[in-house]
């Protein structure tokens, strides 16, 4: 079953990481299968309160805020990356990007001396998020890091409790959300 998954571009852990995320949703996976016909994954979300996700309002009303420094943005999705990328330069930071917890590492070792900010994905090939925070909090120990993830942020908070980590944020996030809790995290 492990070359089926392989095959089609799907490891096994990515199916178990699919059913973190949505457990940590408070959601189910309901799997439908027929032999010769294929699988069928229906995801069961509970529907939204009619209340977006909070942001602070002091600082959602704020949207002229601008702020300096340099981010170390850390995800395996391309897609993630140059989206988060835009947001944190529309908001007047610099962004420097690493596609793996192993290239972040690389990274951070040329440029930490003008790293703020690291936004770090906690689900990566290479080197995970935790053992790349791990890895940068030895090389600066002060480093602020915030962790992005699909899980929910009780998870993350307690795989990262009493480590110093800055702050968490759930993936997706909106722009609102993003800049919110960077702005929390640099202050100001």
């Amino acid at each position: 079953m492990k070359s089926c998954f392989a095959a089609d571009g799907i490891a096994p852990g990515d199916l178990a990481a699919v059913l973190g995320i949505v457990r940590g949703h408070k959601s189910a996976i309901k799997v439908d299968s027929e032999g010769g016909l294929g699988t069928t994954f229906k995801l069961l979300f509970p529907a939204a309160d009619s209340q977006a996700r909070g942001v602070p309002s002091n600082m959602a009303k704020d949207k002229t805020w601008k702020g300096h420094g340099r981010v170390l943005l850390v995800d395996d999705e391309e897609a993630v990356r140059n989206l988060t990328r835009r947001m944190l330069e529309r908001a007047g930071l610099t962004v420097v990007s690493a596609e793996d917890g192993r290239q972040a590492v690389e990274t951070f070792k040329r440029v930490m001396a003008e790293v703020d900010l690291v936004i770090l994905d906690l689900t990566m090939p290479h080197l995970g998020g935790e053992a790349c925070f791990r890895e940068l909090r030895l090389m600066k120990p002060d480093v602020k890091v915030i962790l992005s993830s699909g899980y929910s942020e009780q998870d993350v908070v307690n795989l990262f409790a009493g480590k110093g980590l800055a702050g968490f944020i759930q993936k997706p996030y909106t722009n609102a959300e993003l800049i919110a809790k960077v702005r929390e995290v640099l202050g100001g």
